[in-house]
């Protein structure tokens, strides 16, 4: 199995466990190589509106997990620079998709802002 877009897999969960539980603080300056994982989420969708084809799965809430924290915990320019590297605009499409799902705010909205409140408070201890 190749490893492409591994990196963003591995970079993302380090800088929000990183600022959460070590006091450390986020790597921006490896967003070009954590960005390789948008290359590899938009070759995966291929044509389909979603990872499995063209009907939401279960596949595409553990697929969407990533980007939905990384949006939820990054400030917009940081995104910006993020999403405009190979395969943001099919991930930021699939990714407005699934946001559009009827249930999507009632299951991640509680949760969001918890996480967004202690992630944020986090941060503003630097």
């Amino acid at each position: 199995m190749k490893q492409r877009g591994i990196n963003f897999i591995v970079w993302f969960p380090q800088n929000l466990l990183g600022v959460m539980f070590q006091g450390q603080r986020p790597d921006e300056g490896q967003i070009s190589e954590a960005a390789k994982g948008l290359k590899m989420c938009a070759e995966m969708l291929g044509d389909n509106r979603f990872v499995a084809g063209n009907n939401v799965t279960i596949a595409d809430y553990f697929v969407a997990t990533p980007f939905i924290l990384y949006d939820l915990l990054t400030e917009e320019g940081v995104q910006r620079r993020f999403y405009k590297h190979d395969g943001g605009d099919t991930v930021t499409a699939w990714m407005e998709r699934v946001r559009a799902l009827p249930y999507y705010d009632e299951i991640h909205k509680d949760a969001n802002e918890k996480l967004g409140g202690l992630y944020r408070s986090r941060l503003e201890q630097f």
